[in-house]
């Protein structure tokens, strides 16, 4: 049973220190219009269409 409380605490804390790490990413509102534009779109980034959108951005 005591084993389980310590791996239930070490996995909060992890939890809470990834949170804390992707607190301080900073996002470009310009790549996440990019990925909209294209997941509403269904573009595939690699495909041949796909790459011909992105550079006309």
């Amino acid at each position: 049973m005591a084993s389980i409380v310590a791996t239930s605490k070490a996995d909060l804390e992890a939890m809470r220190k990834r949170e804390k790490e992707l607190g301080t990413v900073k996002i470009n509102p310009r790549d996440v219009e990019i990925i909209a534009i294209n997941m509403l779109l269904g573009l595939n980034w690699n495909s041949e269409a796909g790459s011909e959108f992105l550079r006309k951005l």
